[in-house]
């Protein structure tokens, strides 16, 4: 099933269910105190794997939207910069700046810069929470190395850039997360299209790969269940799609795909504001999160859009 623009629902909402795990449970139950039960009931052994599960879904999505992109032309990579740095790049260096100020969450100076430019996870220990977003960085900068018109060659590149990563790990430098995240990505660039034959190769055989996720969280075996996580999460997006035809449904999803990335980069700070320093009840800060993530994206686009009618219409006049 797409949506516009030729999106996959399924994905989409694979993309939510993450995030809610992610933020409005792993990261708002770390705000309660240690004798909720709550808390004992999500941090433990089997919450971490679900975790590590969800992680690596944002990370095999991420390479997966970006694999329609071609990179034959110079043009080619400097308009896939164009496009990160004016959709992600610059909410994201006010997410760093912002959270910096909000808690210890980036300890240093040193450490803020290191993470503007992608590379916090090369001094220890990386930072919490802004850690993720700035090995996405990474993994943007060297995509346009990892494309090739053949597969073959994608993964051969990937794996030299891996081993590196490996090596230089080794040497005491860069967070392992990098390295463990990576094929994820790697994963998703390389499946591009063929994503929507696996969906529907999951019609028959999602039931037994969902059950053999749950049987390796059981027995806490994290990096395996990662490969049968992912794609349980997108098997049961797909039946509760295909079961659940409900258009509010699809917009629900829309836009909580819509704020998923300033609901992950600025929660932090929302939390921090609204919860520790106005000391509003942490039950609220689910709305609160969605709200104004919604808010400073659709801000942003809105700016956005209007600085490139001004620049389009002053190149008109010249």
């Amino acid at each position: 099933m797409e949506g516009e623009k030729g999106r996959i629902v399924q994905l989409d909402f694979a993309k939510v269910i993450a995030f809610i795990w992610i933020v409005l449970c792993w990261h708002l139950v770390n705000y309660l105190p240690y004798d909720y039960a709550i808390k004992s009931i999500v941090y433990n052994d089997y919450g971490h794997c679900i975790t590590r599960t969800m992680l690596s879904l944002f990370v095999f999505l991420s390479g997966l939207f970006l694999s329609k992109y071609t990179f034959s032309l110079k043009t080619d990579v400097y308009e896939f910069y164009k496009k990160r740095l004016t959709r992600f790049y610059i909410l994201y260096i006010v997410a760093c700046i912002s959270i910096y100020f909000s808690g210890d969450f980036i300890p240093s100076l040193k450490q803020l810069a290191l993470t503007m430019l992608g590379l916090s996870g090369i001094v220890s220990p990386a930072v919490g929470t802004m850690w993720f977003m700035s090995m996405m960085i990474f993994f943007y900068v060297i995509t346009p190395v990892l494309y090739d018109v053949s597969k073959k060659l994608r993964l051969y590149r990937s794996a030299m850039v891996l081993c590196i990563l490996f090596i230089i790990h080794i040497m005491g430098f860069f967070d392992e997360r990098y390295i463990l995240y990576f094929p994820c990505y790697v994963v998703g660039i390389c499946l591009g299209n063929s994503i929507i034959r696996m969906i529907e190769s999951l019609k028959v055989y999602g039931i037994v790969i969902s059950i053999i996720w749950v049987m390796l969280i059981l027995l806490k075996w994290e990096h395996l269940s990662v490969i049968f996580g992912v794609t349980t999460i997108i098997y049961l997006t797909s039946v509760c799609i295909r079961i659940i035809k409900i258009e509010a449904m699809t917009q629900a999803i829309k836009i909580g795909s819509y704020v998923i990335l300033c609901g992950y980069l600025f929660h932090r700070q929302i939390i921090y504001i609204f919860h520790r320093q106005m000391h509003l009840a942490l039950y609220w800060m689910p709305l609160f999160i969605l709200v104004l993530s919604y808010g400073i994206q659709r801000s942003y686009d809105l700016l956005f859009l209007k600085i490139q009618t001004v620049c389009l219409l002053n190149s008109k006049h010249e």
